[in-house]
């Protein structure tokens, strides 16, 4: 009987030991040791909200954090921690880091700061780091100032990252001035040591802008608030459809700069809908989007490719290539109004002319075909027909069916007089490059003795 209170005491006491180790694992999902060969690697939205929390996991004392995802993260309108946290906010906290979203979405987070700034997935990405390969989606970013996709402030280099039409940016402010960009609200800066730069190349943006009472100054752009210096901002596509401002600031790409344009090069915007919210910058171009290209068609003059959509240039023709080896079935088409294409007569491509909307592309391939005869080359009886083939599949050749009196079948040659280059029955493949091509094979004999 005494030994009853110490069972339940140690029952109880082994039922709490498993609960901590359960929950600290909970806890300690992250791996890695945030070096370049062993990355930290986020899994979860728990790990992510860890990292926001814990400065070490973004900055180590000015030294870079490497930082992977490894799968995509649904905050579910729930927690959201914002890389770079900082109480006070006078700043938004500093970013020593390499990200790499690996390809990977985020999606479903509700940042709301109210009057106070910093609304963005990261906070002041510094010099020498990156953000890369990442989509946010379906989400809501609302502060005073600095609002944005990626991340609040950028002296580092952002490149493809993604935010889609499904984010929506409200800059809320009651300040003289706000910054909101659909990648970064500032991109570069001033410092007590000059300015620093911000890179931002190959990315897109589709959130819908919200910008309300509005005060004084508004650096307020598709792609970035406010340009500092020579920061280079290349490649990137803004396909924004919904703007809504108290005055007309907006502008597609940049929202201002007090720097030289020439850093802005080959960009892209969409015409859709009267923004009336001040010209794009220079380089840049008007496009179209295109969808429905088959998976591997490659095309000439693009802009920039999304999701299931290509931008071009406007009223421009575009030519769609098949992959080696494939053509396109009979049911290409090319809708939209004002555009026509025309296909080639091998119909290994296409061209597409994109007038004044969208193109959506109907398409499918097939792998070239082509067929094989069989000459009989000095035989006495039998006939073979021709057999099809397709392009990368292998088949095995017909059984000869043809006889020579004095004579046993050896194989098949390429010509009357070749050498045997397949045996009887043999699994081939590929045997002809050219779509509807023909190969003759001949069959070769060995007297008997």
């Amino acid at each position: 009987m005494r030994q009853k209170p110490f069972r339940l005491f140690s029952r109880a006491a082994l039922a709490l030991l498993m609960m901590l180790l359960t929950t600290t694992t909970a806890w300690a999902t992250i791996t890695g040791s945030g070096t370049q060969q062993d990355p930290y690697i986020i899994h979860d939205a728990s790990d992510w909200n860890t990292v926001g929390q814990d400065s070490k996991y973004y900055y180590n004392d000015g030294n870079h954090v490497y930082i992977e995802l490894d799968a995509d993260i649904d905050f579910n309108w729930s927690t959201f921690n914002r890389f770079g946290q900082n109480p006070q906010e006078s700043t938004p906290g500093s970013c020593y880091i390499h990200f790499d979203g690996k390809g990977h979405t985020i999606q479903n987070i509700s940042m709301n700061r109210g009057s106070n700034n910093f609304a963005a997935p990261f906070g002041d990405l510094a010099t020498g780091s990156t953000i890369s390969n990442l989509t946010v989606a379906n989400s809501k970013f609302t502060a005073d100032r600095w609002v944005a996709g990626i991340t609040c402030k950028n002296s580092g280099t952002i490149s493809n990252c993604h935010v889609e039409s499904t984010v929506t940016l409200t800059a809320n402010t009651t300040s003289t001035s706000e910054y909101c960009g659909g990648i970064t609200a500032q991109n570069g800066g001033n410092t007590s040591s000059g300015t620093d730069i911000g890179t931002i190349t190959n990315c897109t943006v589709g959130a819908k802008f919200v910008l309300v009472n509005r005060q004084n100054e508004a650096h307020f752009g598709g792609i970035v608030g406010y340009n500092y210096g020579a920061s280079p901002v290349s490649g990137s596509l803004c396909y924004s459809t919904d703007v809504t401002s108290s005055l007309s600031y907006f502008k597609i790409l940049i929202g201002s700069s007090n720097g030289s344009d020439n850093v802005v090069t080959n960009n892209y915007y969409r015409p859709v809908g009267d923004y009336g919210h001040g010209a794009p910058e220079a380089s840049t171009t008007l496009v179209r989007a295109v969808s429905g290209i088959p998976s591997g068609v490659t095309s000439a003059d693009l802009c920039v490719s999304h999701g299931d959509y290509g931008y071009f240039a406007a009223n421009s023709t575009i030519t769609l290539t098949a992959p080696a080896y494939k053509a396109f079935n009979n049911d290409f088409s090319a809708s939209g109004t004002g555009s026509s294409y025309t296909l080639s007569g091998n119909k290994t491509s296409a061209t597409v002319t994109i007038a004044s909307a969208d193109v959506t592309i109907n398409a499918s391939l097939r792998n070239f075909t082509y067929t094989v005869t069989f000459k009989g080359n000095g035989s006495t009886s039998g006939s073979m027909s021709p057999q099809g083939f397709e392009y990368s599949i292998a088949q095995n050749l017909t059984d000869c069916a043809f006889n020579r009196t004095g004579y046993t079948f050896a194989g098949w040659a390429t010509s009357a007089n070749g050498n045997v280059l397949y045996s009887d029955g043999e699994s081939v493949s590929n045997l002809v490059t050219t779509d509807g091509g023909t190969l003759d094979l001949y069959a070769k004999w060995t007297a008997n003795e």
